[in-house]
């Protein structure tokens, strides 16, 4: 039997009415719950022991065993009580499993939510067809992740979640809200947090973090006592979006809905794949487009240029997509405070881009 990570207490509130509550900080299972029957059933008697009081389930998790995490959220699911669940600092990887069972989901304005990819430690030889076994366990393990998020009712579609979580998406307490992970912004601050060398601590809980990820993880843990403002949050969102995608938004006064943001979404990634040619090169450019935000005008020039080159093989398929790679992405996963080059400059490095990526072009045509 696996040492208990979770603790319940009962107690009576206020009102005169028994309540429950279920903290889960740290790890959320030191070992896999595959294959112990033990722990799980353990846990079932003690959720049990609630009766059909409310329960608030306190999360500050770095996340942990996805089995554990699933059969949690499928105890939570079926409890008789109102299950409110707080977000005390972290709720990352597994643990935003268990918070999907709330049917009340309350987070602070500086915690952190966090999806990625299930990963699985290796620790014996393994031979290609082994390797391509684990990878195919894996990919259905997300598809059940997925499946949770999705019945939570999350604004985003089931490829944009598997999108966030191929990148490590951390969110703030507005964006978890803004895709339907979170109800409510509120509750108390989380008092400590630490960032060192890939390690995130927040109330002496941990959980590791893409370097990528470090600057906007930092903004937000900078923010206690900030006050939520949820009358701008669409907009201010919705703005963001407008400006990735190069509309102004001045020119109207209406502010867009939600569901304009998911059609102007909707129309950017089918026009991006609209310019596909069967050239690989041209499907790779594409995709970096879609993924990073990018339109059919910041992609065009490049498209263009290889439109009549023939289709690169090997090595010089991977050089090209480097290339592409280098000069379209656009570096927006870094938040930070930049300055922002005058537009002459801009427009120089970007033919400086381009001539690149033409040169390159005609190299490959044998051109001089």
């Amino acid at each position: 039997m696996n040492k208990k990570f979770w603790s319940f207490t009962n107690s009576i509130g206020q009102n005169g009415t028994e309540q429950s509550e279920l903290m889960l900080y740290g790890d959320i299972s030191q070992r896999s719950w595959w294959g112990d029957e033990i722990t799980p059933k353990q846990f079932a008697d003690d959720l049990a022991r609630c009766g059909t009081n409310d329960l608030t389930v306190r999360i500050n998790s770095g996340g942990g065993d996805v089995f554990a995490a699933q059969a949690i959220y499928n105890m939570l699911k079926g409890y008789a009580g109102q299950v409110t669940v707080m977000i005390d600092g972290i709720c990352a990887s597994a643990a935003t499993i268990v918070a999907c069972a709330g049917d009340k989901v309350v987070m602070p304005s500086n915690a952190l939510y966090m999806i990625h990819n299930p990963s699985v430690c290796l620790l014996d030889a393994y031979d290609a067809d082994e390797l391509e076994k684990i990878t195919n366990y894996l990919s259905s393990v997300k598809q059940t992740i997925v499946n949770v998020y999705l019945q939570r009712n999350v604004s985003a579609t089931e490829d944009d979640l598997k999108r966030f979580m191929d990148n490590e998406t951390w969110l703030t307490a507005d964006e978890a809200k803004d895709y339907g992970f979170i109800d409510e912004i509120g509750g108390d601050v989380a008092e400590q947090a630490v960032m060192n060398k890939g390690l995130l601590v927040v109330n002496k809980v941990s959980c590791k973090y893409a370097a990528k990820n470090a600057a906007k993880i930092e903004q937000v843990i900078n923010q206690k006592g900030a006050e939520p403002m949820p009358t701008q949050n669409e907009k201010t969102v919705l703005n963001k979006i407008a400006e990735l995608l190069g509309i102004d938004t001045k020119a109207s006064a209406a502010v867009p809905t939600a569901n304009d943001a998911v059609a102007v979404e909707r129309e950017r990634i089918a026009a991006l794949d609209a310019m596909k040619n069967g050239n690989e090169a041209v499907n790779r450019i594409i995709e970096v487009a879609k993924a990073n935000g990018q339109a059919v005008n910041d992609v065009k020039p490049f498209v263009d240029s290889l439109q009549d080159m023939p289709e690169p093989q090997n090595k010089a398929l991977e050089a090209i997509t480097q290339l592409i790679q280098d000069n379209v992405q656009s570096g927006a996963q870094n938040v930070g405070a930049v300055a922002t080059p005058a537009a002459d400059d801009a427009d120089v490095q970007r033919k400086k881009e381009l001539d690149e990526v033409v040169n390159f072009a005609n190299s490959m045509r044998g051109a001089n």
